[in-house]
């Protein structure tokens, strides 16, 4: 009986001592402050639920961290996200561009090394993305002025699944959730510009390297790009803001209902699918807790836009 007693407690400590059965995720700061306050950056508190929501976890990589630090905090690290801007502004911050340049570059080598490694941008920071990314000889005009700010649609899925995709979004997702996308205004958008369909198959660029997975239409009725991938990688450049689900500021158009809760949740598990396919770990509990956007030096925000973290 003591042998067992002493059997199960080994067993118990190695279990407390592992790292947890869940990714964790690098969160990109966005540069400025949204409110009276002083800080160098932020992070919305719907991008953190957004992605704690199907059971990952977030690191802060501050916007401004030198590159080769963030590289070196990403080895251990399972997927990048890139929160979408307050209120739909975009910062022309020069740091900021070079690191998404850098965390676009980051991603695609791994994947092109053989680990799955997964980079997701939320709002308008996929159209500045995109902006740093294409070669400087091409087309810069692919974002056109459309009306969609405070806005919440339908979406029409249009991935097509095959054997071959190296990427897919939706496939993991039961019709069950997909039907209420075209029936339902349960996307949401925050932007006046964005990428419709033409603008996309006229850059070669765009067009060559990623494929349009959804698209929606503002309320003018002109059909733009919702979300799109990256054909060989699991870059996901998302202009519908799923974690607004978790907004509650009273004076936008974010919907509440239970079916925009669970479509928030499934985009959620498809960014998270990605980050569980690698195996890399922080290698203990105690590093994750350590590293985890709840345990470092900030200051936060609780008001009616629900939560901020400032650094």
């Amino acid at each position: 009986m003591k042998f067992g007693l002493t059997t199960l407690f080994i067993a118990v400590l190695l279990v407390a001592t592992i790292a947890h059965d869940h990714p964790m995720v690098g969160l990109m700061s966005y540069p400025g402050s949204p409110s009276a306050r002083t800080a160098n950056s932020y992070i919305q508190g719907e991008s953190a639920k957004f992605i704690e929501s199907s059971g990952a976890r977030n690191v802060v990589i501050p916007y401004d961290q030198e590159w080769i630090t963030s590289e070196d905090v990403l080895k251990n690290l399972n997927g990048i996200f890139i929160q979408n801007s307050f209120n739909g502004e975009m910062s022309n911050d020069e740091i900021l561009l070079i690191n998404l340049q850098n965390a676009y570059d980051y991603t695609v080598e791994q994947n092109e090394n053989g680990e799955v490694f997964p980079l997701w941008t939320s709002g308008v920071t996929g159209l500045q993305l995109l902006e740093v990314i294409q070669p400087s000889n091409g087309a810069s005009d692919f974002a056109v002025p459309i009306d969609a700010l405070d806005y919440a649609a339908t979406l029409k899925v249009i991935e097509f699944k095959t054997p071959n995709d190296k990427v897919s979004v939706t496939s993991n997702i039961r019709d069950a959730f997909m039907k209420p996308l075209s029936t339902e205004e349960i996307v949401y958008f925050n932007q006046d510009r964005g990428i419709t369909v033409e603008s996309f198959n006229s850059n070669d660029f765009l067009s060559s390297t990623f494929e349009i997975v959804a698209t929606s239409k503002d309320r003018q009725g002109v059909e733009f790009i919702a979300i799109m991938k990256n054909k060989a990688a699991p870059v996901v450049i998302s202009f519908v803001l799923f974690e607004a689900v978790y907004n509650f500021f009273p004076e936008t158009n974010v919907p509440h209902t239970s079916n925009a809760a669970r479509t928030s949740v499934q985009f959620s598990k498809a960014f998270t699918d990605f980050c569980r396919v690698n195996d890399r770990t922080l290698g203990s509990v105690e590093a994750e807790y350590k590293n985890n956007l709840f345990n470092n030096k900030m200051t936060t925000v609780a008001d009616r836009e629900y939560q901020t973290f400032y650094f």
